[in-house]
């Protein structure tokens, strides 16, 4: 196996592994090295219960994205 068949493997591990954290209500880690607008928005999008989760419309509100 070569460097970016390990790579890919090692990403769809962490994509496996954050779906399953977010099934199960855990969030994934969101890195720190990321602006806290960037992690709010993250962890609002990934909120388990759809009631609690923001509208496209909403998003498009958000700090992240108007600082874009």
């Amino acid at each position: 196996m070569g460097f970016y068949e390990l790579k890919v493997r090692i990403c769809e591990n962490a994509q496996i592994q954050a779906a399953f954290k977010i099934g199960r209500g855990t969030l994934p880690d969101v890195p720190d090295t990321l602006s806290l607008d960037a992690r709010h928005f993250i962890l609002t999008c990934l909120k388990v219960n759809p009631e609690e989760r923001p509208t496209a419309a909403e998003l498009l509100h958000h700090p992240f994205v108007i600082n874009l």
